[in-house]
């Protein structure tokens, strides 16, 4: 595994914000709930995806459920992807559905950077298919560190 983890210096609910600016939702099981066809799905992700080109399946808020436990954590799992550039990929090796969609923890461990973004690069499971998703995934990256950076500047 090719683990990245890049501080972002801010705080985990800016660093959540932010990153959920960046990247629209969006709710597979509505598409089929709602029988949708192929190109309905494709439609619609293209509208959203821009511009990283990847959509938010599902954020599991691991903080909230563990500090149940007593003690205060902040983090969150998210899984990440888009089904138009997924198909091909599953439809060369099904088996690449064990590393799809792509998992992207926000997490603050008390540290004096702030808080974190993590993930494990694509391209370490799914070689050359999983090349655009680590660019993908570079890109939004940037996009939250970037804003932060600018609206630091602009205090």
């Amino acid at each position: 595994m090719d683990h990245v983890t890049v501080p972002t210096g801010l705080r985990y609910p800016d660093l959540v914000s932010a990153f959920e600016r960046e990247l629209p939702r969006w709710d597979p099981m509505v598409a089929l709930e709602r029988h949708a066809s192929w190109s309905d799905i494709t439609r619609d992700v293209e509208r959203l995806a821009p511009p990283h080109g990847l959509l938010i399946l599902h954020r599991v808020d691991h903080g909230a459920i563990t500090s149940l436990a007593g003690t205060t954590k902040r983090c969150s799992l998210y899984l990440l992807g888009n089904p138009i550039a997924v198909e091909p990929i599953l439809g060369a090796d099904i088996r690449a559905s064990v590393s799809l969609p792509v998992r992207v923890t926000l997490y603050d461990d008390g540290g004096a950077s702030g808080a974190h973004i993590a993930y494990e690069r694509p391209s370490a499971t799914l070689g050359a298919a999983g090349e655009a998703l680590d660019r993908q995934l570079a890109d939004v990256v940037s996009a939250v560190t970037r804003r932060r950076s600018e609206s630091t500047d602009m205090r």
